[in-house]
């Protein structure tokens, strides 16, 4: 199990940030790229291109929470894990 973890690829725990629009406001996401792959495999899955996954799942947990403090990023980050246990046969 160990080795899973410490011997990952650099290139996968290195973050990058992406400019996006959300709700029509410019900002940026900072993610390991692979929670980027996840959600470009995740995007291409739904049908759209990951800014139009992002600005969804934005609108959809802010519909879903009371809280204004919501961690977008750490959003992001959970809901990849969640999705790729719920769907093994992604490809990313």
């Amino acid at each position: 199990m160990c080795q899973i973890i410490s011997n990952q690829h650099k290139e996968d725990y290195t973050s990058t940030t992406r400019a996006v629009r959300i709700m029509g406001h410019a900002t940026s996401v900072r993610l390991e790229n692979y929670f980027w792959r996840i959600l470009d495999a995740v995007a291409v899955t739904e049908g759209m291109k990951t800014p139009q996954l992002l600005n969804r799942l934005y609108e959809e947990a802010c519909e879903a929470s009371t809280r204004d403090d919501m961690n977008f990023s750490s959003l992001l980050r959970v809901g990849c894990l969640k999705y790729c246990k719920h769907n093994a046969q992604l490809q990313f």
